[in-house]
């Protein structure tokens, strides 16, 4: 289901003239939330939205329900999965035949987009030794579509490696290839900071 209004991420960072952040998620809202609500206003029946939303994922999301009424979809929300733990709903799949998203095989977190703005450095080192050419994406979001803005945030490495300077506020931000230095520099670092087995939150690394 996609936007009318943005056919893709590019075409989104054009208009806001920048890359989402943690503060401004405006791609959740403008890529996935509004074209389904687009898409439900335009049935006659009545419906219900299932959610694979578990309560463990995040504080945000355990303070959920299981069902509840969305006024924005005007239906029952039901999430089914929402007790369930991560190896439960793996098992399932497993049992089903069903292949996980290959993205958690080579470390992502997070799936719904590619790469994902919430991107941590020890993900970043364990998607890049599998697929490079997530800098490519990176680089051309940063450059093309947002016209020089970072596609990181400010704190993403330390200062003294930003080579970004805006005027206007006085402040240096990083640059996708300070990112990719400050990374090669200290891959080793980086990747032990996150799960010692695997960067999937799901051990699902290969």
């Amino acid at each position: 289901m996609k936007s009318t209004d943005f056919p893709g991420m590019e075409a989104l960072v054009r208009k806001k003239k920048r890359v989402p952040s943690v503060r401004a998620r405006f791609c959740t809202e403008k890529l996935k939330v509004l074209p389904m609500i687009e898409y439900l206003r335009k049935l006659d029946d009545e419906y219900t939205v299932f959610q694979g939303i578990r309560a463990a994922e995040s504080p945000s999301r355990a303070k959920m329900n299981a069902k509840e009424w969305s006024d924005d979809y005007d239906a029952y929300v039901i999430r089914p999965l929402f007790h369930w733990s991560d190896e439960e709903v793996f098992a399932m799949m497993e049992r089903h035949g069903v292949e996980p998203n290959p993205l958690y095989k080579i470390g992502a977190k997070r799936v719904g987009c590619f790469p994902c703005i919430m991107i941590s450095h020890g993900e970043l080192v364990r998607v890049t030794q599998h697929d490079d050419t997530i800098w490519d994406r990176i680089q051309f979001l940063e450059e093309d579509a947002a016209n020089g803005r970072s596609f990181f945030p400010p704190n993403y490495i330390p200062k003294r490696f930003h080579t970004g300077y805006d005027p206007k506020s006085g402040k240096t931000f990083p640059k996708w290839r300070d990112v990719k230095s400050y990374l090669e520099m200290r891959h080793e670092e980086a990747f032990a900071e996150e799960a010692p087995a695997c960067m999937s939150i799901y051990n699902l690394c290969e």
